[in-house]
């Protein structure tokens, strides 16, 4: 009950309502572009099915965490060795052009956030760990949707014409 007193000064009482549904409904947070990761790696696709399931929840350790997990299994998808370090992992991203300098900083952070969560307990605000979801879903986006699409209509642009001899046909 919420009790508050009125425009005369008598007590008010309000009874306070909790709405909740079981089972929790579907993710809206998940990106249109969710499923197509699945065709990439079922694994990766899972692992962020989990994470976006405790970002729904308010679970922002476990988001943390799953965003950590989620970056670690793309760079094994990608073709990085899953031995490495996460700063060896990251370094080979970028000296493989999959990222520049900026987003390396970015990711560095996503790394940096998910261990902290993991091994310290912090616990990032639903604003931070909501940047740090869309940072990563930028790379994954990039990584594996949009930049293998463009990649694919290489073979369907036609070559740039040859230059003709200029010195042909001058004494």
């Amino acid at each position: 009950m919420d009790y508050y007193y009125g425009p005369n000064g008598e007590t008010m009482v309000e009874a306070e309502r909790d709405k909740r549904t079981y089972p929790s409904p579907a993710s809206q947070t998940k990106p249109i572009w969710f499923d197509a990761i699945g065709k990439t790696d079922a694994q990766l696709q899972s692992i962020l099915n989990e994470m976006y399931v405790a970002y729904d929840h308010g679970a922002n350790i476990l988001t943390a965490v799953g965003l950590r997990t989620a970056l670690d299994r793309a760079t094994e998808v990608i073709g990085i060795d899953p031995a490495m370090t996460f700063e060896e992992k990251l370094t080979e991203l970028k000296n493989g052009g999959w990222i520049g300098a900026t987003e390396h900083d970015i990711l560095d952070v996503i790394t940096n956030a998910g261990n902290a969560a993991a091994h310290r307990g912090w616990s990032p605000s639903k604003e931070d760990v909501g940047k740090l979801l869309t940072a990563m879903e930028a790379f994954l986006h990039r990584a594996f949707i949009v930049g293998q699409d463009a990649l694919a209509i290489k073979a369907n642009i036609p070559p740039k014409p040859k230059r003709k001899n200029a010195t042909k046909g001058k004494p």
